[in-house]
């Protein structure tokens, strides 16, 4: 049977990773730097490869390293959330949810999803990544959210993913409270206005200027792209 690492190596690994020194790193991990460099070491050996090597700005990742990084990454993510699942069914604790979610739901069904849950769960903690599944969806291969909530690209392979259709929406104009167009019921009536577009480019999000611009972007369009409804109000 192959020599496996042990779970303190990849955790030093990836504390190296992230701090960008073995120094920093065995400081965070309450270590010494000797001690962090002979895990490493040691690592590298089980492996046959050398992970990580010294740059300009501190440890950097070698080719091999990008390319067991990913893979490190999934495999403590998902011991984490078995023994958070093991405290959960023994009732240690509440337990606790990443998932990602755009912008539509956010504003939507997302308010009330939450109040209820956490009223069921009252000790669990809950994380957010708003943004869209084009930015998400490593995150969500890699085991780093448990699930998103959104708009499905057809550009995207989803077929490792079981995928249930929540709710159905329409895409609409919307203007803050007051504003002089308010009123506007064509599109023609809107040419010269400043626009706020989503930043993703696929799926049906790439398809939204055609409609607003069906004879192309006037050649002095004021359109600013973003992933924040506050900003999109200012």
């Amino acid at each position: 049977m192959k020599e496996l690492p042990k779970i303190n190596q990849l955790r030093n690994f990836q504390a190296i990773i992230r701090y960008g020194s073995i120094r920093t790193a065995s400081q965070a991990l309450f270590q010494t730097q000797p001690a962090m460099t002979r895990s490493i070491q040691e690592l590298e050996r089980i492996l046959g490869v050398t992970l990580l090597a010294r740059g300009p700005q501190g440890m950097v990742l070698t080719k091999m390293g990008r390319i067991f990084e990913p893979r490190v990454a999934m495999l403590l993510n998902d011991q984490e959330r078995a023994v958070d699942e093991l405290h959960q069914a023994s009732q240690i604790s509440q337990g606790s949810v990443v998932f990602g979610c755009s912008h539509l739901p956010a504003f939507s069904i997302m308010p009330g999803l939450l109040n209820k849950f956490q009223k069921e769960h009252p000790n669990a903690t809950i994380t957010i990544i708003e943004g869209q599944l084009s930015e998400l969806i490593t995150s969500l291969r890699l085991g780093r959210i448990d699930f998103y909530l959104g708009i499905a690209s057809p550009e995207i392979s989803m077929n490792e993913f079981f995928i249930e259709n929540a709710i159905k929406a329409e895409f609409c104009i919307m203007a803050r409270h007051g504003h002089p167009l308010a009123g506007c019921t064509t599109l023609s009536q809107l040419q010269g206005s400043k626009w706020y577009f989503p930043n993703a480019r696929t799926g049906y999000y790439k398809e939204l200027e055609k409609h607003i611009f069906p004879n192309g972007k006037p050649a002095h369009s004021r359109i600013i792209y973003g992933d924040s409804m506050t900003i999109g109000d200012r």
